[in-house]
């Protein structure tokens, strides 16, 4: 369809067909925001006199659902649970609020137990780990705690962002 010949009927039906697709709010919004600019500057370059997205609406953000947290005694009651070879794993995400992709990413020299701190430098994404944006590195400082004779579990911690200077 030549470009002058797009119409809000037209508009209309493009979200329509995004929302029947399963795309969420969020999505939804920024494809059609980004193509609606395109017809906005079609108006200001003379092309068109007005843009087919005007008045169109967007479908409403969904409420997210209201998290869930384990109980501390439900996370020992899972850690004990789970092959031992992950035990450390679950401990680390229920008490660090590391994303899974940034856990999974950690390194031994990433985790400093002493010092009681996670350097956050990268994440997994589409199985390969990715540097995250180095102006958005995490630190977490974490207190470990002495479960059982020989155990080392992550009791509490704090967040803080890091800005790099080089």
């Amino acid at each position: 369809m030549p470009f002058e010949k797009v119409r809000p009927t037209h508009a209309r039906a493009f979200v329509a067909q995004l929302v029947s697709a399963g795309l969420a709010p969020s999505t939804i919004a920024n494809i059609v925001n980004t193509a609606s600019q395109v017809f906005d500057q079609a108006v200001v370059d003379g092309f068109l006199g007005k843009s087919p997205f005007i008045g169109v609406s967007l479908p409403p953000e969904g409420q997210r659902e209201e998290m869930h947290f384990l109980s501390p005694e439900k996370v020992e009651r899972l850690a004990t649970a789970i092959n031992e070879r992950y035990r450390v794993a679950v401990y680390t995400a229920a008490y660090t609020g590391l994303r899974s992709n940034e856990q999974w990413a950690l390194k031994v020299g990433r985790v400093k137990l002493l010092a009681g701190t996670l350097d956050v430098v990268e994440a997994l994404a589409h199985g390969v780990v990715a540097k995250i944006d180095q102006h958005s590195d995490r630190l977490l400082l974490v207190r470990a705690a002495r479960v059982a004779e020989g155990d080392l579990a992550l009791g509490s911690m704090s967040l803080g962002t890091v800005s790099r200077l080089n």
